[in-house]
C-alpha cells in the first residue's frame, strides 16, 4: 500500500482592494508580508523523482496575472541571483550570468 502524500508547505495568498497600510498589517497578529504584486511557484515533488511546477502570479494593482514585461523582469533578477550563487556549479553559474546580461541589454534597448 502506498503511503499518503503530505505536504510539508501550506500557503495562502490574500488580495486587499484598495490594499492595507502597514499597520492595519501589523494589527492583524500574523507575521505577514505584503506586496503589489507576486509571483509563486508551487512545486511537487512525486517518489518517482519527477517534478511538477505551477505557477500563479498577480499584479495587486490591476487583479490580473502579473504581464509578461513583469515576467521578464523577474526572470532577469532571477538570473543575476542565481549567477552569483555560489552553490550553483561554475557552467550554469556562467549561463545564468550570460542570460542575465543578454536581459538586461535587451530592457536597455
Amino acid at each position: 500500500m502506498e503511503k499518503e502524500k503530505r505536504y510539508p508547505v501550506t500557503y495562502q495568498v490574500e488580495f486587499h482592494d484598495p490594499g492595507l497600510t502597514k499597520e492595519q498589517i501589523k494589527a492583524d497578529g500574523r507575521d505577514l508580508g505584503a506586496c503589489d504584486g507576486l509571483l509563486i511557484t508551487s512545486i511537487i515533488w512525486p517518489p518517482d523523482g519527477s517534478a511538477s511546477y505551477a505557477q500563479v502570479s498577480r499584479d495587486g494593482r490591476t487583479g490580473k496575472d502579473l504581464s509578461p514585461e513583469a515576467l521578464f523582469k523577474i526572470w532577469a533578477v532571477m538570473a543575476a541571483d542565481l549567477a552569483a550563487s555560489p552553490q550553483l556549479g561554475t557552467g550554469a553559474r556562467e549561463l545564468c550570468g550570460e542570460v542575465h546580461r543578454a536581459i538586461t541589454a535587451a530592457l536597455l534597448k
